[in-house]
């Protein structure tokens, strides 16, 4: 591979043929230091890869902490040429495996619409409390 950006691009038209229907987000490294590459939005998850155009290839500063951090919360890696096949599939079974389960949008849209209100009267409720103990 000659540079990190042709094996990006690649790996970004290979996701996309693997993944018909997700989205792939080229995120900006000079927003957030060491956040990944790449964001991949599928069904009801996501996946943060972080290119690199080797496996020898150094880690910037902040790379391993939010690749460790958001494969807590999702799915992430680091990817290079000589893992890439074997990244894909272990994110595509995630995909599949979180997407499989049996999850109704209207169900959690209900229920994110109880929790604002929930938070909506707590607010309000400590707001009125503040001001008569002020």
């Amino acid at each position: 591979m000659k540079n990190e950006n042709v094996f990006q691009a690649s790996l970004i038209r290979t996701i996309k043929n693997l993944l018909p229907g997700c989205i792939v987000l080229k995120l900006d490294p000079n927003y957030i230091q060491g956040i990944p590459d790449l964001l991949i939005l599928h069904g009801i998850t996501w996946a943060a890869l972080e290119c690199k155009k080797t496996e020898k290839a150094s880690h910037r500063p902040n790379q391993d902490y939010y690749v460790k951090r958001m494969n807590k919360m999702s799915f992430a890696s680091f990817v290079y040429p000589e893992n890439a096949q074997q990244v894909l599939s272990d994110m595509v079974s995630y995909f599949n495996y979180i997407n499989s389960l049996d999850f109704n949008i209207d169900q959690f849209n209900e229920w994110k619409s109880g929790q604002e209100n929930i938070q909506a009267l707590m607010n309000t409720y400590n707001y009125r409390e503040t001001a008569i103990t002020a």
